[in-house]
């Protein structure tokens, strides 16, 4: 058995891991869990939103699988319109029209193809698919992406209002995706931050100041009363 001293000494390290796993490596676990498991056959739409890089008028390989994937689930009839999302581009143009251009080279006709171009801005581009799904009365939409970026577009389009999501993804786990589980885990951090954390912290905040405000107002009004009432007092 390891001596007091030992013990005490490596605890230091042993919760410094407990707190690695638990912030990083555990959701990291989930996310790929998560988004290698997909859901539903058949969907009313598809998203294809592009990786979060610098953008390009060049599709990626990682794009490109993607594109491929969605032309897929539309030849085999599982899917009849497509959402593609990019970033602008510094020339003016948009890696969504680049995408939507792909898909027509094969076999998407322009009609089933709607572009998006809020790519770099998640929240925004699944609040305009929720648009998109209620205006056209669908009730279901396929994410197709890689597999460690779908939990976050989930969790975004289930927060925007889409009634049903279903998910496709693309690639398997391997080495070189370290670096990309680890930005989506911030990333998903930073979103839960931003949607559900500010509001509550916000609202805290708001009845915390309600209830010092009325404190204060109450503690006026007895200041009056005790005034009022020493006033009101015979001298002498």
């Amino acid at each position: 058995m390891p001596s007091t001293r030992v013990r005490e000494s490596i605890r230091p390290v042993l919760e410094v891991l407990v707190w690695i796993f638990v912030i990083f490596i555990a959701p990291a676990i989930f996310i790929v869990y998560q988004g290698s498991s997909d859901t539903g056959q058949k969907a009313d739409l598809a998203l294809v939103a592009n990786p979060v890089e610098t953008p390009s008028a060049t599709l990626s390989p990682e794009s490109t699988a993607r594109l491929d994937r969605a032309v897929a689930l539309y030849n085999d009839k599982k899917i009849p319109a497509i959402v593609v999302a990019g970033d602008p581009l510094p020339n003016g143009a948009n890696e969504a029209g680049v995408m939507a251009a792909y898909l027509q080279q094969h076999g998407v006709p322009q009609t089933a193809i709607s572009e998006d171009h809020q790519g770099d801005n998640i929240p925004v581009l699944t609040q305009d698919v929720a648009v998109i799904m209620k205006e056209r009365k669908m009730n279901s939409v396929m994410v197709v992406s890689s597999y460690y970026h779908i939990p976050w577009l989930q969790l975004a389009l289930e927060h925007a209002g889409a009634p049903t999501v279903f998910k496709s993804h693309v690639g398997s786990l391997n080495a070189s995706d370290a670096w990309p589980i680890e930005r989506e885990v911030i990333a998903l951090y930073i979103y839960v931050g931003r949607t559900f954390g500010v509001p509550v912290a916000k609202k805290v905040v708001e009845e915390a100041r309600a209830g010092i405000e009325k404190a204060l107002f109450g503690a006026r009004k007895a200041q009056d009363s005790i005034n009022s009432g020493l006033e009101s007092m015979p001298s002498g």
